[in-house]
């Protein structure tokens, strides 16, 4: 039989998965893309976030992971697998090494515009135009603004449940 708390982390990994589908699922109907160009607010991030807190960096990587595969077989297509890849694992590698040495909202901050520059690297590549790049500091400032906002609600969502995780 597992232990209790093998079994409390396998849960929450999976309560977390299921969060960043929902999360997915709103974030494809928010219409930020007619303003931005393949802008999103990268909602599902938050469970993301929460998941390197409070389950540790691999069970963390092991969400990022499924929330790509998952929510781009679900709600998006073959090109946008690659630019998700790119962005998430950028993205979590940076989160993971500021985790130790930075705040949670920093740290979301850093994750967003990484994850932004990281699909942003993949266009330029598929689109054989460093052109692109003109696009950056546009979306730095959405990555700074949906990564701080979502660095704040993971704080304390991440503070909230670790306590409920802690008592049972």
């Amino acid at each position: 039989m597992p232990s209790p708390n093998k079994t409390r982390k396998l849960t929450t990994l999976a309560m977390l998965a299921a969060s960043a589908l929902v999360l997915s699922w709103l974030d494809s109907l928010i219409p930020v893309s007619g303003v931005l160009p393949g802008a999103k607010l990268g909602l599902a991030n938050l469970s993301v976030l929460m998941g390197l807190y409070l389950l540790g960096p691999g069970a963390g990587g092991v969400l990022c992971l499924l929330k790509v595969l998952l929510s781009t077989f679900l709600f998006g297509n073959a090109f946008s697998f690659f630019y998700a890849l790119a962005g998430s694992v950028l993205s979590y590698a940076v989160m993971l090494i500021l985790k130790k040495y930075c705040s949670v909202v920093f740290v979301s901050v850093m994750g967003g515009m990484f994850h932004n520059l990281g699909q942003l690297l993949v266009a330029a590549a598929v689109l054989e135009t460093v052109g692109l790049m003109a696009y950056l500091p546009v979306l730095l400032l959405c990555g700074l603004g949906a990564g701080c906002a979502i660095g704040i609600v993971g704080g304390i969502l991440t503070k909230r449940i670790q306590g409920i995780l802690e008592k049972t």
